[in-house]
């Protein structure tokens, strides 16, 4: 499966309080964005499918959990279960945790694609690629972070991410800012 083609490939994490708040700063965002990510587990209330349908641009919804140092504090089953509505709403992406994979496998039945996440806490792996190339087949997109990415492991990760390693895809590869504007610094590599 291709992934989806934006012309505009500027992105922006939000966090709302709420649904309507996430919708008023998606219409004002659009004009700048093509896609953006909803943090579902750093929102106390949220209706899955009103962000979806009112949304002026394709979402990536994501509810991390507190292992991965996300917000979400409840069951696994649960925050699945929140998963699961979302990649039913025909949003544009689910961002799951590598390691719950094998959890969503089975789900079909929605032009939703899925972005495996790997996050490292301490340092990115020497074995990165190895990472990449086990991932890269049971999703659309790879996204393997660290905190405090350096450039020389932003190289090491375009230099397969940019290769022919898997289908063809209209997002090879991109970066995501996490850190404060005081201090800013490459976090995430998505391929």
């Amino acid at each position: 499966m291709d992934a989806l083609v934006i012309a505009n490939r500027v992105a922006a994490s939000l966090a709302p309080p709420d649904t309507i708040s996430g919708l008023h700063d998606l219409e004002r965002l659009a004009p700048r964005i093509g896609l953006a990510e909803i943090r579902l587990d750093l929102m106390p209330a949220f209706d899955i499918e009103k962000l979806v349908a009112g949304s002026p641009v394709p979402l990536i919804l994501t509810c991390r959990p507190a292992r991965e140092r996300g917000g979400y504090t409840g069951s696994e089953r649960d925050r699945l279960a929140v998963l699961r509505t979302a990649y039913e709403s025909g949003c544009a992406y689910i961002d799951v945790e590598a390691d719950s994979l094998d959890s969503v496998a089975g789900w079909h039945g929605s032009a939703t694609q899925i972005i495996a996440s790997q996050h490292w806490f301490d340092h990115m792996p020497a074995d990165l690629r190895d990472t990449y190339l086990e991932l890269r087949d049971r999703c659309t997109v790879v996204k393997l972070v660290e905190p405090r990415v350096r450039p020389r492991t932003c190289f090491r990760c375009s230099s397969f991410c940019v290769t022919p390693l898997r289908r063809s895809s209209a997002w090879p590869w991109a970066a995501q800012e996490r850190a404060p504007a005081s201090c800013p610094r490459l976090s995430a590599i998505a391929c």
